[in-house]
């Protein structure tokens, strides 16, 4: 499941997803409803690490920079479109689900962001988890959560749509943004099987 159809997916059920378009061609990017600064990302079936791969601009301004960003992203092998998301701040967390060999259903939280491999702050659980193992991966973790209470919702969801939907192999969201108001999914990526 690409990146946009994971996004629409997590939006069906009830999960805080970036505002976001999706363009194919440069001459839609007239009709983008969403303020600026822009994060623009190559939208393909080929292009798994977008970030590795030049896949994502961040810090459009302009109409003008979007186009330049568009031509930019439109020649890299594999190219399908582009998803345009408003710029998030926060904190980045990493949630996610993985079908594992041992222990079946796992859930995951930790330090997100382009530099989860080397942080490596990460805990994981077998699931169903309830709100206390939420609070207990919280308290697992280095790093200091600065809306606890979002990301405990954000597990428990995630458990429910583990429960719902027993095809899903792997689920990664990365990042999940927090701020003191809310947290919002910024980038998914599902396997179903």
């Amino acid at each position: 499941m690409l990146e946009k159809e994971a996004e629409d997916f997590l939006e069906k059920n009830k999960f805080n997803i970036v505002n976001r378009s999706f363009i194919k061609n440069k001459s839609q990017l007239d009709k983008v409803n969403l303020s600026f600064p822009w994060v623009m990302k190559v939208y393909s079936k080929s292009i798994i690490h977008k970030n590795k791969h030049g896949g994502i601009i961040q810090d459009i301004n302009s109409i003008e920079n979007a186009q330049r960003s568009y031509t930019k992203l439109s020649r890299l092998r594999g190219f399908n479109g582009i998803i345009i998301q408003e710029t998030l701040r926060g904190q980045e967390l990493i949630l996610g689900l993985k079908n594992t060999k041992d222990f079946g259903l796992t859930i995951l939280l930790g330090a997100g962001g382009t530099n989860v491999e080397k942080i490596k702050d990460v805990t994981f659980r077998v699931l169903p988890i309830s709100k206390h193992d939420a609070i207990s991966m919280i308290n697992d973790l280095k790093i200091k959560i600065i809306n606890k209470s979002a990301i405990i919702k954000n597990l428990i969801k995630l458990n429910k749509l583990a429960k719902h939907h027993q095809d899903i192999q792997e689920l990664d969201i990365n990042p999940i943004i927090i701020n003191k108001q809310s947290a919002t999914i910024v980038d998914v990526r599902i396997i179903k099987s």
